[in-house]
């Protein structure tokens, strides 16, 4: 399949054809997206990036003032795509790490 003429992105925006971008911003990516990574499996692309957060205060923005979502989007042409779903919140993660853990890489092993 061909798409010759045209960007496609996962991040903040989805299908950028002809100068026109749609953007679907979601609470836990609204201050932008870090790269990710991808897999294809059964036909399916499997998008995973990190959704940035910055909250307003007297933050480091180390340990405090920040979040990083992992989020996942799928798409089967990589033209259109799923409605996100966020698999791992800040909560998830261990209380005493950085707030910047970012770009997941996925893979599938043994599978």
């Amino acid at each position: 399949m061909s798409h010759a003429g045209k960007a496609h992105s996962f991040g903040s925006c989805s299908a950028i054809s002809n100068s026109q971008t749609v953007h679907h911003y979601i609470n836990e990516d609204k201050d932008g997206v870090y790269s990710g990574s991808a897999f294809v499996k059964y036909d399916t692309i499997y998008f995973f990036y990190t959704g940035n957060v910055k909250h307003a205060g007297d933050h480091d923005y180390i340990l405090t003032g920040r979040e990083q979502n992992v989020i996942l989007v799928t798409s089967k042409d990589g033209i259109n795509f799923s409605e996100k779903k966020v698999v791992l919140r800040n909560t998830d993660f261990p209380k005493d790490m950085s707030l910047h853990v970012r770009d997941p890489k996925v893979w599938e092993e043994n599978g």
